[in-house]
């Protein structure tokens, strides 16, 4: 520590300028430390909002995904029954053109083409009435025998066609109420499909933003802890600074007492020099006088 009185005030006065520098840098510190408290505090909201929005995607992505799932298990359920039902028809059909081929050339001779079973059944009663009724030769009779077994086996023949129309009927339209079913499956399931595109996307969004924000609060973290840093290497330089500071002070007062109790010292030495003087001579002395020439001189260096 130099003893020039101007060199110590310089250095207390650059001390407290960097001090003050300091202190301006902490204040900073605050403003910035309270600003990025309230951008976290406004992204943590702005988190909080896009919870909901999310669960509820999620939400609709699991409803439409159950749904997707019984189109599936419909299709799944209707594609068997069609295929069974389309072989039918084809075996049903071969069986109409093999039987009508038949039909066709054995009723050509008989003059039975394209005659209902219920007008084969009233040619059949006739016969057999003029058989029963009226006097025939034998080759009348025989004739007449032969037609009727014939006609029997095409009335036969034609009940069991006109059940396999019945029955072909209901499978044609089972058939049309299934593929109605299962295009109205396809329509539905595509508009079902384009919803969960379209869900899915703002699902991804949402999550990307909330992605975004979370990464910005980690960025935010990450700056307050170097603020921090900042602010306690701050006040440590400052609480430094104060106490290099004091002990400057402290020395300079010291040293200032130092030189006026010298000068004090020097004083008094020269008044008890003059009071010892005035005692020898045989002058009257005043009691601070008489004091200093009987060396009693420690009250006044106490003060």
């Amino acid at each position: 520590m130099t003893d020039d009185p101007t060199l110590e005030i310089t250095e207390i006065t650059e001390i407290t300028s960097e001090i003050d520098s300091l202190l301006n840098n902490r204040s900073d510190v605050y403003d910035n430390l309270k600003t990025i408290n309230q951008e976290r505090k406004d992204l943590r909201t702005k988190i909080a909002e896009m919870s909901p929005l999310i669960l509820h995607d999620r939400k609709s992505l699991d409803k439409l995904y159950s749904q997707q799932n019984e189109y599936r298990s419909t299709q799944k359920t209707i594609f068997p029954e069609l295929k069974h039902i389309k072989a039918t028809l084809r075996d049903m059909d071969q069986q109409f053109r093999n039987s009508n081929t038949h039909n066709s050339k054995s009723n050509s001779r008989n003059n039975y083409s394209g005659i209902s079973s219920k007008k084969l059944a009233e040619k059949l009663e006739k016969l057999e009435w003029k058989l029963q009724t009226e006097s025939l030769s034998r080759t009348e009779e025989k004739n007449i025998i032969d037609n009727i077994k014939h006609l029997g086996q095409l009335l036969k023949t034609q009940s069991t066609i006109d059940s396999s129309k019945t029955e072909r009927h209901k499978l044609v339209s089972r058939l049309q109420e299934l593929q109605g079913n299962l295009n109205k499956n396809f329509t539905d399931y595509d508009v079902l499909n384009k919803e969960l595109s379209k869900i899915k996307q703002s699902l991804q969004e949402n999550l990307s933003t909330r992605d975004a924000l979370f990464t910005n609060l980690n960025e935010m973290r990450v700056n307050i802890e170097t603020l921090l840093k900042n602010l306690d290497e701050t006040n440590d330089s400052i609480s430094k600074l104060k106490t290099k500071r004091r002990q400057i002070i402290q020395t300079k007062k010291s040293h200032e007492n130092s030189i006026v109790m010298d000068k004090m010292k020097s004083i008094l030495e020269d008044e008890k020099e003059k009071a010892k003087k005035k005692l020898s001579d045989g002058k009257t002395l005043s009691l601070d006088e008489l004091r200093l020439a009987l060396d009693q001189d420690d009250e006044y260096l106490k003060l």
